[in-house]
């Protein structure tokens, strides 16, 4: 019974406070749907952010013609770089990278199609760059690989929240009259 109590407790606590799961926030209608222009569409980022659009129930199309905005991801990148050797001149540690350069535009088909104006940018042209720090271990090659691999996964998620940290900020902003 005190469990229950303690459980009733700390959630009025947390809704008390303010705090709540963070999700993708309803778009408003002028945006949507989203098209999506990526420059690798198979990367571990792009599959993150085409997820994490269809789990915040985020219309997107294959059609830029039809779209309420763009989201134009230009750089997409992960790899590593040797950060710290042995005696030997062996690897010990390394700095898993993932970089995305990406930027959004309101398009307005109406404009558009009369005046053939150039769509409004939402969001100018961003680079984001996130790093985590792996040790390196010759004997563990396989091991360190399936590390890498879940290390640049995590990465790819980390920047999609950062995106659409992003566009949630413009929606507000969009939504608001702003």
């Amino acid at each position: 019974m005190r469990k229950w109590i303690g459980f009733v407790a700390l959630a009025m606590l947390l809704g008390g406070c303010g705090w709540q799961l963070q999700t993708v926030r309803p778009m408003p209608a002028v945006l949507l749907p989203v098209y999506l222009d990526l420059s690798d569409t198979q990367s571990l980022f792009a599959r993150s952010l085409r997820e994490s659009l269809r789990t915040g129930k985020i219309q997107t199309t294959l059609d830029r013609a039809s779209a309420g905005s763009i989201l134009q991801v230009s750089h997409d990148q992960s790899g590593r770089e040797v950060t710290s050797v042995s005696a030997l001149n062996q690897p010990q540690q390394y700095q898993i990278y993932y970089r995305a350069e990406y930027r959004f535009d309101r398009h307005d088909k109406i404009a558009q199609e009369s005046a053939g104006a150039a769509p409004v940018t939402l969001i100018p042209t961003q680079l984001l760059n996130v790093s985590r720090t792996m040790s390196y271990d010759s004997t563990l090659v396989l091991a360190k690989e399936r590390e890498q691999r879940a290390v640049e996964e995590l990465l790819a998620k980390e920047l999609t929240q950062q995106v659409l940290r992003h566009l949630n900020s413009v929606s507000v902003a969009v939504s608001s009259g702003q």
